[in-house]
């Protein structure tokens, strides 16, 4: 905390224990505001002095979950000090009772109470934000304080302090009046003690509320983490965590927070797991129907995912490509020829062209992939995932102008992946060698699909593969083109 600060809190408590021991104890009010005024100076001073030299002792540059109690101690510890100096020195050079010390101890402790936890709660704050900085987590095993027994004590503090302050100002009057005879003066003095009682519950209101202000400044920062922490879960980014930052309610409740979240990370990358193996296994059942089918798959996930990944990047296209999307996508991508296991040996495998009547039934493929989605979309319920292998298996052979199968359908009313699918089949379709045809070179097919703008294939696919077609190349080239 600031030197400023440090000095301000002081000086307060330095102010409202001169008007406090003028109000309590005779002894003291009898005095000038001088002789009242000057040793509590000096000895608060001194105090100032002993709290830096404790501070730079005990707790320096410890930034750990023990710097906030040490600093209670610290406050509770100088102050007491700062209470037995003035006691002393009124009993010592005044000549004032042991009674009157006591009443200087009480308001002392009072304050060194107030000072004490508004100090500790904002060295927790302060601890708090730079473990979460550092990025470092406490070894939680246990809480050993209680965020809600301190506001229980802090509640108790108050009640307890107003109440002996207005026993020893009810006291103090007592004492007076008992030297005293007019009635005059009974109503002054139960005026004095009405005006004194509002002071007492003014200046503890004072305290109340500097301590529920870093109390809430706290809760705040705690809140705020576990709030940050599961928006970004929610959101899908289980890599987050609940700083844990305290040994008390709040930390537990990070702790265990952050336990839950590493169990639906595992979880959630077990579903994937298993959704990747579902979708292997659908696309190797296809390879075992044609194994031509097997390869193609594998270089086609690759090419979508570089045309997706490029157009991820233009404006026009950034909102409908999010990093999931793309993902998902690519992911999808090896069940779009799926329903091709519905097809029958003597046209799937057939080594010549086709009919016109095989042509036909080979165009179903489509419409039996979507069949066989919609089989598992009724069963387990949708997900993102199968809206998007839906799209890819039903429209990767729609076209641009709209001449395409099953649907018909044109333009910007094809699914994105869909478009995206168009491109890479054709593409590798072509490079790819048949027994009703030989393999065409990178170039060669690369005029057939900038031919094939505007016509068959959306114009900004076409551009991203432009753009990407060197990473095509490439990719072709990883896998056996004969297989």
């Amino acid at each position: 905390m600031s030197d400023n600060w440090n000095l301000k809190h002081y000086t307060v408590a330095a102010g409202l224990l001169a008007l406090y021991g003028s109000s309590v104890c005779p002894f003291i009010d009898s005095l000038s505001r001088l002789q009242i005024v000057t040793p509590i100076a000096a000895f608060f001073a001194l105090g100032l002095c002993l709290r830096y030299w404790c501070r730079q002792r005990f707790t320096g540059n410890n930034m750990t979950t023990t710097r906030p109690r040490h600093s209670l101690y610290i406050e509770c510890g100088v102050l007491a000090f700062v209470g037995v100096c003035i006691a002393g020195y009124n009993y010592a050079a005044l000549n004032f009772p042991l009674e009157s010390g006591l009443k200087v101890l009480i308001g002392v402790m009072a304050l060194a109470a107030f000072i004490g936890m508004d100090v500790m709660l904002h060295e927790e704050l302060l601890v708090g934000k730079h473990l979460k900085e550092q990025r470092i987590d406490i070894a939680f095993a246990s809480y050993r304080s209680s965020f809600s027994q301190r506001s229980l004590t802090l509640t108790l503090l108050c009640v307890l302090v107003v109440a002996v302050v207005l026993v020893l100002l009810v006291y103090k009057q007592l004492f007076y009046l008992a030297s005293q005879n007019s009635i005059a003066d009974v109503t002054q003095l139960s005026t004095a003690v009405l005006f004194e009682s509002i002071f007492v519950v003014a200046a503890v209101s004072g305290y109340l509320l500097k301590v529920l202000n870093s109390t809430s400044r706290l809760m705040k920062f705690y809140l705020g983490n576990q709030q940050d922490t599961l928006h970004a879960v929610s959101n899908g980014k289980y890599n987050s965590a609940v700083p844990v930052v305290s040994n008390d309610e709040f930390g537990e409740i990070a702790h265990h927070t952050n336990l839950m979240i590493r169990t639906i990370e595992a979880r959630n990358a077990e579903l994937h797991r298993t959704q990747d193996a579902t979708i292997l296994s659908l696309a190797a059942l296809a390879e075992t129907r044609d194994n031509e089918t097997g390869a193609h798959i594998r270089r086609t996930q690759q090419y979508v995912k570089l045309l997706a990944e490029h157009l991820a990047t233009q404006p026009e296209f950034r909102d409908q490509l999010p990093p999931d999307a793309v993902e998902l996508i690519y992911k999808s991508t090896p069940l779009h020829d799926i329903g091709k296991v519905g097809i029958p040996d003597n046209i799937l495998l057939k080594p010549g062209k086709l009919t016109d009547d095989e042509y036909t039934v080979m165009k179903t493929h489509t419409l039996l992939g979507m069949q066989a989605l919609d089989a598992v979309e009724e069963e387990l319920g949708t997900s993102h995932f199968l809206r998007y292998a839906k799209d890819v298996v039903a429209t990767h052979h729609e076209r641009w102008d709209g001449a395409g199968y099953p649907a018909g359908l044109a333009g910007e009313n094809i699914p994105l992946c869909g478009r995206l699918m168009a491109v890479a089949d054709v593409y590798d379709a072509l490079i790819s060698k048949r027994v009703y045809k030989p393999a065409l070179s990178h170039a060669e097919a690369r005029e057939i699909i900038i031919d094939g703008s505007g016509s068959h294939f959306d114009p900004a696919v076409v551009e991203a593969f432009i753009a990407c077609e060197t990473q095509f190349a490439e990719f072709a080239q990883c896998y056996d083109m004969a297989a």
